[in-house]
């Protein structure tokens, strides 16, 4: 198992032959949290996004199609939302507890939720 650190390296700095083995981990407990082929590119704006929120923190999000070992610790907030017209959750490591990043949903839209982690808070582990 070969660890890579996202946030000193950054996911796009990596690069590996076979990234289908990419899993990406909890930065704090180590949980899985999504494979490398989870990520999801929204039509014109990719998979990284470069975002910042209405009290001025920057986050460089990634975003995935599926995730596993989050928990939602908000309600749906319609206001300020960076993918309209898409509601965004907070949501956490179900294990740790640690803010992850968010979970957007709209049931009218293709598809009906997405995950925007925030990379300094994963870990890649590569299998080998």
């Amino acid at each position: 198992m070969v660890l890579f650190d996202l946030s000193l390296s950054g996911s796009e700095k990596i690069k590996e032959d076979n990234q289908s083995d990419w899993h990406y981990l909890c930065y704090r407990c180590k949980s899985h949290i999504a494979s490398y082929r989870d990520i999801f590119n929204i039509p014109g704006k990719g998979s990284t996004h470069y975002l910042r929120n209405t009290f001025g923190l920057n986050f460089h999000v990634i975003t995935f199609i599926n995730c596993q070992n989050l928990l939602n610790v908000s309600s749906p907030f319609e206001e300020y939302s960076w993918f309209l017209p898409y509601s965004w959750i907070v949501t956490n490591c179900r294990y740790c507890q640690d803010h992850l990043g968010w979970r957007f949903v709209h049931e009218k839209s293709q598809p009906a939720e997405f995950f925007g982690l925030i990379q300094d808070k994963l870990i890649i582990d590569y299998r080998e």
